[in-house]
């Protein structure tokens, strides 16, 4: 899963409509050059591609004195989709190669329900599992082998490391979710925009969770 695009999509999403300047400054407000890799030029580039693929359109191209010209973008319905596609996979799946994954999912994890991110929590500590079982099978397996070098058998034990300390993490923090720390997606005295149908809610008729307003016309 590309956190490059899952990033620009969301912030693009917040900001709207906005330009890349903007989304830039937010991202690298965030630190993402540092725990997603992400550059500046990078950003540039994936909003291109996501104007190429139609996930995003241009809203105003306009030109200030001898300045270079500013693009100004919004999401599509498509470019919808796709957000809410890549937030869901974030949560839902394991990346082990790419720490940046999960950490891009949470950075928007409040425009799905609490609801959902219980049981996002819930299967991702069951794909942990799995494949703890899995590593501790092969560690075994590797400490038997006598003629390999400990440093394999070591290298085993820091992916499992990092795989338990992730466990860890994901079991709290469902349970923080659970006892109704933070706010979520539609409930009282949440204010993050429209919600992941890209309806517009009106949030004083917004009640407990799983309250929903539909009064507004949904954005294209």
């Amino acid at each position: 899963m590309s956190s490059t695009r899952l990033l620009v999509l969301g912030v693009l999403r917040i900001l709207q409509p906005t330009h890349g300047y903007q989304v830039r400054a937010e991202l690298l407000s965030w630190g993402v050059d540092e725990w997603a890799r992400i550059n500046p030029g990078s950003i540039y580039n994936a909003l291109r591609t996501l104007e190429r693929h139609q996930l995003v359109r241009v809203v105003d191209a306009s030109q200030d004195g001898n300045r270079p010209a500013r693009t100004t973008y919004e999401l599509t319905r498509d470019g919808e989709s796709e957000f809410f596609g890549l937030l869901r996979g974030a949560l839902w799946s394991l990346d082990e190669h790419d720490p940046s994954t999960i950490q891009a999912g949470l950075s928007f994890v409040n425009w799905l329900t609490r609801y959902e991110v219980v049981e996002a929590m819930t299967a991702r500590i069951a794909l942990l599992d799995a494949r703890l079982a899995e590593i501790g099978h092969h560690r075994r397996h590797l400490t038997e082998a006598r003629n390999l070098p400990f440093q394999a058998v070591e290298g085993s034990e820091v992916h499992e490391a990092h795989l338990r300390g992730e466990r860890a993490w994901a079991e709290a923090f469902a349970e923080r979710v659970r006892s109704g720390r933070y706010l979520f997606y539609p409930e009282a005295g949440w204010d993050a925009g429209p919600g992941p149908d890209g309806w517009v809610f009106d949030r004083s008729e917004v009640g407990d969770v799983g309250g929903t307003s539909r009064d507004a016309e949904p954005q294209d």
